[in-house]
């Protein structure tokens, strides 16, 4: 991945993140964001459109598996995190590259071990559940982009 790439992505994920944390501030997180979902319900497919529609659909697909490549390097990170502030870190990133994708059953997740790891109380994070989460989600991000004619 080149360093062009990189930036955007970490800055893709930086305003999502930004975004994220207004909506959870205001308590305005509605249902509409988890509306429009697919593939048992993993899915916002409307943010999946939305960020084609926002970079065109001939960079969708990079920065689709741009974002995968980091949470997979996130995810083995995460099995290896130690303490509460590395695993906190850890799925902080992985929420917000998890929004950008519109995972919002794995963001669901992260949301709940961030704030377990917050408050200190990494043992309450089930990495085994978020592994499976992320996994299946991964799967389903998958199966949704083969369904239109695009595979990582």
């Amino acid at each position: 991945m080149d360093k062009r790439h990189k930036f955007f992505l970490t800055d893709f994920v930086r305003l999502s993140a930004i975004d994220l944390k207004a909506t959870l501030n205001l308590k305005l997180f509605t249902s509409d964001q988890f509306t429009h979902k697919a593939v048992g319900d993993m899915i916002n497919t409307s943010t999946l459109k939305t960020l084609e529609n926002e970079i065109g659909s001939e960079d969708f697909l990079e920065v689709a598996a741009l974002f995968l490549v980091e949470m997979d390097d996130a995810i083995e990170s995460l099995t290896r995190a130690q303490s509460a502030s590395e695993i906190g870190a850890t799925l902080h990133f992985l929420k917000g590259a998890s929004l950008n994708l519109g995972l919002t059953d794995f963001a669901e997740i992260c949301i709940a071990g961030e704030r377990n790891a917050k408050s200190g109380n990494a043992e309450a994070i089930d990495r085994g559940a978020i592994l499976n989460t992320y996994h299946s989600s991964q799967k389903a991000l998958q199966d949704y982009l083969k369904n239109l004619g695009i595979e990582r």
